[in-house]
């Protein structure tokens, strides 16, 4: 979602235009480490946190805390939608440039 905002907030001059280019390099990031394309062009992001949040109740179940512990603990998984929805809006701010 960062790269996301950076692209489309440098594009509009709602931040410095320098901050394209930062989001540009995190979107390359995101093709190297997260994105695969297999044989029949099918995109798989790999490793999104499956869920995460903040509360809930500590005595009746694991409480959201929003520490790093808690974060770096969460499940991940293949193409959660949370993952695919800021791709597809950061891919498209990129088809634009």
């Amino acid at each position: 979602m960062f790269t996301f905002v950076l692209l489309k907030s440098s594009r509009l001059g709602y931040i410095d235009a320098k901050y394209g280019e930062i989001g540009r390099r995190a979107y390359n990031g995101l093709l190297k480490e997260f994105i695969e394309v297999d044989k029949d062009n099918l995109v798989t992001i790999h490793r999104a946190v499956q869920v995460v949040g903040l509360g809930g109740d500590p005595e009746k179940e694991r409480y959201r805390d929003g520490t790093y512990e808690y974060y770096v603990t969460e499940k991940v998984r293949d193409n959660d939608p949370k993952a695919i929805g800021p791709f597809i809006f950061a891919s498209m701010e990129m088809e634009g440039r």
